[in-house]
């Protein structure tokens, strides 16, 4: 006699344990076994703080798979904030927590023009390392600046000097200084 196909239940549901509010969360939800069923399963998404975590209402994983990826959109928040994810399927629940963080900033900004040699040299601080910061004047950015230990440089040859300069972070920061 065949056995009977094992119970699919859920088995995780990954999420990252911290996140810079305003970032994409990336999730997925795995199963203990494959999907059998032809029309897949339906994985539902809830969490009962919306304002900071918009989910997809649910995540679909098709049959012959194990698992599937959602993202999320998460709101900027002022302090770390908990907030609990939820997943559930056949009567099951999973719970997962990311704790969101406020948006690091930008500190030691300067900008310095020499005007002998045409060159504005730009540095800047942020306490995140996985921040990309890009500079520019006007709002036209200039390039992406060279980080080292959180220590963040810039330089180009202008033909004259800007009135001012903006330092942008992937993390959502921006701030503005006058060029000296």
């Amino acid at each position: 006699a065949l056995s009977p196909a094992p119970v699919v239940s859920l088995s995780a549901l990954t999420i990252p344990t911290t996140l810079v509010g305003g970032q994409t969360l990336y999730g997925t939800v795995t199963l203990n076994n494959f999907v059998r069923d032809l029309a897949g399963a339906t994985i539902l998404l809830s969490t009962g703080d919306t304002a900071s975590v918009q989910l997809p209402a649910s995540v679909f994983i098709p049959k012959g798979a194990t698992s599937a990826s959602f993202t999320a959109t998460t709101g900027v928040v002022p302090g770390n904030k908990g907030v609990t994810i939820k997943a559930t399927y056949n009567g099951a629940l999973l719970n997962s927590n990311i704790t969101l963080t406020p948006i690091p900033p930008i500190t030691g900004l300067s900008a310095i023009y020499k005007s002998t040699t045409g060159l504005l040299k730009v540095d800047a601080t942020s306490v995140d390392l996985t921040a990309i910061l890009t500079y520019g004047s006007n709002g036209v950015p200039f390039g992406t600046m060279q980080s080292e230990a959180g220590l963040y440089q810039g330089s180009i040859a202008l033909p004259s000097m800007p009135a001012t300069v903006t330092v942008w972070s992937s993390l959502g920061a921006m701030v503005t200084v006058p060029v000296v």
